[in-house]
């Protein structure tokens, strides 16, 4: 049977471990912006994205005041002049009291993106700028990878579906450097090559592009990072839920990767200021009772759908 590995009990450990820093926050500047889609785009699959980054900023406003941080978001229409991204980006890299930017996901347009240079690497926290900062990869690349290696053994095989995309480019990156062997797979490749790998992980934001041909009962975990808004209001994930009850551990969606990204987050924001911080998260076992659980919060009762289930995946 199926273990789902629910990230809100992750961010609550966080959240708990973290709050003792807070005093430290307070006034301190996070900035996140985000995009419109441009007016002209019809493709669904990247307006769902656009939706998504929504969600996304919504919680990492959450997260962050929760610290008790002052975040300023902007949302921007998706054609806006690249100077006018590049002074936010300096106004808030000038600003005495900034300790991040972060810039979600996507970006419309090659000129946008040049701006991005104007992220200090010091307050680049969520690794935008890819592997040219503090951190070799983003929060979302980071907590994916952490999940694969708790559950990677000796000759352990890692399928990336989408390893050429943003997320995925992360997840390779971190899982290679710990000596973890990944099998790329992207769009318009077997992906029953899935079948070779003992760990699943699909970031390619395509709904339900995996089902029960691609997932095996060998495979030890898959990680549905994949978030997909759809035009009545439900969310979808990159698995096809009638894959869900195959592998051995799962995370869902929702309610999997995203509080978990939002728990890493804490975690660097807390690293990047403190001269010590606190422990990080980890999956401590596999049992099915204390996955995803840190040892010092056993005693707690299970999240409720708001804090779980809402939270962006």
């Amino acid at each position: 049977m199926t273990e789902q590995i629910l990230g809100g009990k992750i961010l609550k450990g966080v959240k708990d471990r973290c709050q003792p820093y807070s005093s430290y926050f307070q006034g301190k500047l996070i900035t996140i912006v985000m995009f419109q889609p441009p007016e002209e785009l019809t493709d669904a699959k990247i307006l769902g994205q656009y939706r998504a980054a929504v969600t996304s900023t919504n919680q990492k406003v959450k997260t962050f005041e929760f610290l008790g941080c002052e975040v300023k978001s902007f949302t921007l229409p998706g054609n806006t002049e690249p100077e006018r991204f590049g002074d936010i980006l300096k106004g808030a890299a000038n600003n005495r009291n900034s300790l991040a930017i972060i810039v979600q996901n996507p970006i419309p347009g090659s000129k946008l993106k040049l701006e991005l240079g104007n992220i200090p690497p010091r307050l680049d926290i969520d690794g935008i700028n890819e592997n040219r900062g503090l951190f070799k990869a983003s929060a979302t690349s980071e907590s994916i990878a952490r999940l694969a290696q708790s559950f990677a053994i000796q000759g352990s095989k890692v399928a990336v579906v989408g390893a050429g995309g943003f997320v995925g480019r992360g997840v390779v990156r971190l899982l290679e450097d710990s000596q973890i062997q990944c099998l790329k797979i992207d769009m318009g490749d077997d992906l029953l090559r899935t079948h070779e790998a003992d760990i699943v992980v699909s970031c390619t934001g395509e709904a339900e592009l995996l089902d029960k041909r691609h997932i095996l009962p060998s495979h030890r975990l898959v990680v549905d990072s994949g978030f997909i808004p759809q035009a009545d209001g439900s969310i979808k994930g990159d698995v096809n839920r009638s894959a869900y009850d195959i592998p051995q551990y799962l995370t869902p969606v929702p309610g999997g990767v995203g509080p978990m990204q939002m728990a890493t987050l804490l975690e660097r924001i807390v690293e990047l200021t403190q001269e010590q911080s606190p422990q990080k998260w980890t999956i401590e076992t596999q049992s099915a009772e204390m996955i995803g659980i840190p040892p010092d919060i056993l005693d707690l009762p299970d999240m409720t759908s708001a804090e779980t289930d809402l939270e962006l995946d």
